[in-house]
């Protein structure tokens, strides 16, 4: 549940370590140092709710935030800022609304897709607005 999420991130804080990463999209190239970034189109991820707060499944956009590098200090007030979900406002948040982007580093990086291992990087992701069908049935009167 969520306290396991919580706990395995204060886990791992100690152990957190930037990396390089040069990202393209919308006509423009950005380098960051980061600690990790999530590419989605809805507004939930693992457990979290609003991580993205203005991501649709329905406007043909990716929505990316992209944690960077922060002083240690600081890396309490960004977590607080995830729980009550004001974390974009802070210094050390990107957030990208995108239809592509392409993700490059020199170090080799984990990637996963909901949990499971994901390609190595570099990555082009993009979004295919309206390829799914949902049908969805009409109330039985």
């Amino acid at each position: 549940g969520m306290v396991g999420y919580y706990l395995k991130a204060i886990e791992e804080l100690p152990k957190i370590k930037p990396f390089e990463v040069t990202l393209t999209y919308d006509g423009q190239t950005v380098k960051n140092n980061i600690y990790m970034m999530l590419i989605m189109n809805g507004n939930t991820a693992g457990g979290f709710k609003l991580i993205a707060p203005k991501a649709s499944i329905s406007d043909g956009k990716l929505d990316i935030v992209v944690f960077k590098e922060c002083p240690v200090l600081e890396l309490p007030a960004l977590i607080r800022g995830v729980l009550k979900r004001d974390h974009i406002e802070s210094p050390y948040v990107d957030y990208i609304r995108t239809e592509a982007i392409k993700i490059e580093s020199e170090v080799n990086t984990v990637t996963d897709i909901d949990g499971d291992p994901g390609p190595n990087l570099p990555l082009d992701v993009g979004i295919l607005p309206q390829r799914l069908r949902v049908c969805v049935p009409t109330a039985i009167r």
